[in-house]
């Protein structure tokens, strides 16, 4: 008895080590609900079932899926059911295991224009009918070093990246990573073995696109497939003083970024697009962005300024309210416009409002030159200006610019600045302009 009882075990030992780990994924198409898989011994639905979707009885759960399935090696056969004649409506099917693709109906919508359905519900007893295709699978014995998963970028810097993934379950205690360029060939990147997970990738260039992938070493001559790969790109460094600039046409060339959405809480979110557009105001280069709906929040946010090295005390802005897009006075926003000119020292978690422009209190159209005392700042420090149009629709249609954005050390002497002319004739016009406050 106990002989037989070892004999046992040791079968079902067997039998659990063995079995190995595909995935089905159903994607596209239109009709989802009509779709549903089935595993059998035999095509065409034929021989043992020994996997069916949602509870494996016919028709059950239908839709689309992405599942992972343990099943013994073998060979076996993937049959998709729609429940009308009408083929898989564009949706295809991949079977995978251990990274390469076992089966997908030759990359097709399975569709099989010979049935012929007695009703428009799931036929009863008659799973035939409603088959659209029957491939075979090869499940493969699964490898001695598997892949890890999962692999994410973290705590990304100028120059590092935090790295963790998800192991395969073999075991194994060391890994190799690649990184290259996004989009290099693998093969042509740079390989490090590393022995730990989370693992900090350092050395990177600043404001670059990486790609990035994991594998596990089992052991000296046993390495596991590649993991798919992660995309991440490093944040710019710091800029040092002094720095003058208007946001540039191409905002990730020069550290620039946009962002769609969040709030003066939150921070900004949807980062890489937005609504601040590069615009040409009184002759001069601005940037802008139109108040005129509801519902939306908006950021542009300016590299990261070192303001210690460079000895920085004081930020400038020059800010304008207009009817249209580069003049037009009488400008006023609406209700619950905002517009807020903040900055972050804790790499965008936290925003500090420096000054911010709601309904009867707008700049004016013709320009503002405005300075803040940063002297208290240390360290690297983002600005940016958000905007909103609220949750109410007025009926303003208005634009804010800024033309300026400057960092740098309060000078001894201040320039001036708001030149005006007036009482122009043929041979002499009246100068004004605003103190730079220097005592001149």
């Amino acid at each position: 008895m106990k002989a037989q009882l070892l004999v046992l075990f040791s079968l079902i030992s067997f039998y659990a080590l063995s079995q190995s780990t595909i995935n089905i994924t159903t994607s596209g198409g239109s009709y989802h609900t009509e779709k549903w898989v089935s595993i059998t011994t035999a095509v065409d639905g034929g021989g043992t079932q020994v996997w069916g979707q949602g509870d494996g009885s016919y028709s059950n759960g239908a839709g689309l899926i992405n599942q992972d399935i343990s099943i013994a090696p073998g060979t076996y056969y993937v049959n998709c059911y729609d429940k009308y004649s009408d083929g898989w409506d564009g949706t295809t099917i991949s079977v995978t295991a251990y990274g390469s693709v076992i089966g997908d109906n030759g990359g097709n919508s399975p569709s099989d224009p010979s049935t012929v359905d007695v009703s428009s519900n799931w036929e009863p007893g008659s799973p035939e009918l409603e088959l659209e295709a029957s491939f075979q699978i090869i499940v493969p014995v699964p490898p001695s070093c598997l892949s890890p998963s999962v692999l994410n970028a973290s705590a990304i810097t100028p120059t590092s990246v935090d790295l963790d993934w998800t192991s395969g379950g073999s075991g194994e205690t060391e890994w190799e990573l690649e990184y290259g360029a996004s989009g290099f060939t693998q093969g042509t990147g740079t390989i490090v073995s590393v022995n730990s997970n989370p693992y900090t990738l350092s050395g990177l260039t600043a404001n670059a696109d990486y790609d990035v992938y994991v594998r596990a070493v089992c052991s000296p001559t046993d390495s596991s497939e590649w993991s798919s790969s992660e995309s991440f790109t490093t944040l710019c460094s710091a800029f040092n003083l002094e720095f003058n600039a208007a946001i540039p046409a191409n905002l990730s060339d020069n550290c620039w970024n946009e962002a769609g959405d969040g709030t003066l809480a939150t921070g900004p979110s949807n980062l890489g697009s937005g609504l601040w557009y590069s615009s040409n105001y009184g002759g001069t280069p601005s940037n802008a962005i139109n108040l005129y709906t509801d519902n939306r929040s908006d950021w542009v946010l300016s590299p990261l300024i070192d303001v210690t090295t460079s000895n920085a005390t004081e930020v400038n802005i020059t800010v304008a309210l207009t009817e249209n897009g580069n003049s037009g006075s009488g400008a006023s926003l609406g209700s619950d416009d905002l517009v807020a000119f903040v900055y972050s020292v804790d790499g965008g978690n936290t925003w500090v409002t420096l000054q911010s422009w709601t309904q009867g209190n707008e700049p004016s159209d013709t320009g503002e030159y405005l300075s803040y005392d940063i002297s208290s700042l240390s360290g690297p420090v983002q600005f940016a200006f958000y905007g909103t149009d609220g949750s109410v629709n007025d009926t303003e249609d208005v634009y804010f610019h800024f033309s300026q954005l400057r960092v740098r050390e309060t000078p001894a002497c201040s320039e001036p600045y708001s030149l005006d002319g007036s009482n122009i004739d043929s041979n002499s016009i009246d100068l004004s302009w605003t103190s730079g406050g220097s005592g001149e």
